[in-house]
């Protein structure tokens, strides 16, 4: 899987700030890190996420959840989701408006990680 660094993912939720406004900040690096490397985690020689799309998906909902940024956590997840389904061939059919709800969902709790792996799958342009 194509991945970004913690140096890219920091320039995006610059890049963000300055273009939608807020304060850029990093509230915790650490979470960030996490954010990135949960994805990759094994049990037993096994990873937990075997696929890209739920590699994906965890990264943008550990974003978006564990809140590393002063300010633009959920536009910085779902930026993410988009930037690395497209690196990794994943085209994506969307609309804004779903991916701010898919965002605030994932904010909110109100869904998990497979909700995420199913909204790329089902987002996926075949």
């Amino acid at each position: 899987m194509i991945m970004l660094s913690i140096e890219d993912v920091l320039l995006i939720a610059k890049k963000l700030i300055e273009r939608f406004g807020g304060t850029f900040g990093i509230r915790d690096k650490g979470l960030l890190e996490s954010s990135l490397n949960n994805a990759f985690q094994t049990f037993d020689g096994e990873e937990l996420y075997k696929t890209d799309v739920e590699k994906i998906a965890v990264i943008s909902y550990s974003i978006i959840r564990n809140h590393p940024l002063i300010d633009g956590n959920k536009r910085l997840g779902i930026s993410v989701l988009l930037i690395l389904c497209k690196l990794n061939n994943i085209i994506l059919e969307y609309t804004r408006e779903g991916a701010v709800d898919l965002a605030i969902r994932i904010a909110e709790g109100s869904i998990d990680i497979e909700d995420v792996v199913e909204w790329i799958k089902k987002h996926e342009k075949k």
